[in-house]
């Protein structure tokens, strides 16, 4: 028995050993997503984006600003004209902190009966850069007042926070939203990676190139099943996240629709571009694995994408799940429109017919 279980062993090695395809990803991916996972996550919280509204204009009021500025986890990005302009920014998702100091800062610390005031504004669709951005503004002003009471005696300043979007800071709001994008994202696209490898392995490749049919009409008949499959399974997806947890839905389910179908062609684009590399089913399902690792690393499903080296930072743009997490977060958690999300829209429109003309062009060289 011993050595008919060695014979096994050796046959199963060897045949893995000769689909040089299936080593390279078995030894080679791993490692790199290793990399990919420990330079996304290795810098710790940093250069969170930061928006000011200064209505004292004062010098103590610019001490407050360059005291948050000097931070290392803040990046004063944005100095907002009026209230309604740092509402924009938060409401965008430009801004992950916005810090407000009022009219007559500067003499309600010169007062010895005024108590000054300054508000500190979390953007808690992202409750980790949200928290984090907080508690650093908090420490930064804190710091400020500790270095001027030591100079004269004063009241403290009182320091209002108020979290937007989700004012409990709860995980689930942030988390099961972007669970429900990686769902769909791993369903179109193993679902589409498969079409032309299991044509190739069950023999029926051939029969589908002699038939006229044109590229374009080939990736269009295996693009449309996965995309109606996957349509069919995220309101029922989306059902659950909302009834059964809780999750508020505050935005357009419509706008939600349309802008997963776009999400989904994206995705369905990559998988037919795998299906039109790999040679078994075993392959595609195995590029499916390092697609959707890299993908969540670039993504920011496990680190915030401003937290990012700024190589991988850049790079995100082009993966479409960065851009759908922005939307389905956006349109659930803040009921953002489509005059917000509109360049995450625009991302995964071009996203999409560029991955589809390169998987149609690959076809094309694989059907001559």
């Amino acid at each position: 028995m011993f050595g008919r279980i060695t014979n096994l062993i050796y046959k199963e090695l060897l045949q893995i050993g000769r689909d040089r395809m299936l080593v390279l990803l078995l030894i080679a991916a791993p490692v790199l997503q290793l990399v990919f996972l420990g330079w996304s996550t290795g810098k710790g919280t940093s250069n969170l984006i930061l928006a000011v509204l200064d209505m004292d204009h004062s010098a103590k009021s610019r001490a407050v600003i360059a005291a948050l500025d000097n931070t290392k986890e803040l990046l004063l990005r944005y100095n907002a004209s009026n209230l309604a302009e740092l509402n924009r920014i938060l409401d965008a998702g430009e801004a992950d902190t916005g810090v407000i100091i009022p009219p007559n800062f500067a003499g309600d610390m010169a007062a010895a009966n005024q108590t000054p005031q300054i508000q500190i504004i979390g953007a808690a669709t992202n409750y980790i850069a949200s928290s984090s951005g907080v508690a650093a503004a908090e420490q930064a002003i804190s710091g400020y007042l500790s270095s001027q009471q030591s100079q004269q005696t004063q009241l403290p300043v009182e320091l209002r926070t108020d979290i937007r979007f989700n004012p409990t800071l709860n995980t689930r709001y942030y988390s099961l939203p972007a669970m429900v994008g990686m769902v769909v994202f791993e369903l179109s696209l193993l679902m589409a990676s498969l079409g032309l490898t299991r044509e190739r392995e069950i023999g029926t490749l051939e029969q589908l190139i002699i038939m006229p049919f044109q590229r374009i009409e080939i990736i269009i008949g295996k693009a449309i099943p996965p995309l109606l499959i996957t349509l069919a399974d995220f309101p029922l997806m989306l059902l659950v996240v909302v009834q059964v947890f809780g999750t508020p839905m505050q935005g357009s389910l419509a706008l939600l629709m349309a802008l997963t179908a776009l999400f989904m062609m994206a995705e369905i684009g990559w998988g037919l571009l795998i299906s039109t590399i790999a040679r078994t089913q075993q392959q595609a399902v195995l590029f499916v694995f390092v697609q959707a690792i890299t993908d969540l690393t670039f993504a920011g499903f496990f680190v915030p994408v401003e937290n990012m080296p700024g190589l991988i930072s850049a790079l995100s743009n082009l993966v479409p799940l960065r851009h759908y997490l922005v939307i389905i977060r956006g349109i659930m958690l803040k009921g953002a429109t489509l005059s917000v999300l509109w360049p995450e829209a625009l991302a995964l429109v071009l996203l999409a017919l560029a991955i589809g003309m390169v998987a149609m062009l690959n076809l094309g060289r694989r059907l001559d």
